[in-house]
Order: C-alpha cells, then sequence, then structure tokens
C-alpha cells in the first residue's frame, strides 16, 4: 500500500511545510506530508518506506 501521512503544523519554519487541504483537521492548514510504503495482511502490516514530499515552494 501507499498512502500519505498529514503532520499538521503550526508555522513554517520546519521543512516541506505546505498549506494545502489537511483531511486532519478539515481544513486547509499549514502541514508536512509523508508518503508511506507498507506491506499489508489480514491482521498486520509493515512500514517499508516513508519519506517526506516536498512542495515546489
Amino acid at each position: 500500500m501507499v498512502d500519505d501521512v498529514p503532520f499538521p503544523k503550526r508555522g513554517t519554519a520546519s521543512v516541506g511545510v505546505a498549506r494545502p487541504y489537511c483531511g486532519a483537521v478539515g481544513r486547509q492548514a499549514n502541514q508536512q506530508v509523508a508518503v508511506s510504503v507498507l506491506a499489508a495482511a489480514d491482521t498486520v502490516f509493515c512500514s517499508l518506506n516513508r519519506e517526506f514530499y516536498l512542495p515546489r515552494e
């Protein structure tokens, strides 16, 4: 599976902070986004890789 994980942030001092729609807070908000690659079975999952998405701006 591939999934995005938002990390809501206050301010813009962290690397990769942008202001898209953030489902975690239900509106546009400052956030960092990590993209995760996971292996999943019926009852268990394992994270294989996670990297921050860096927007152009």
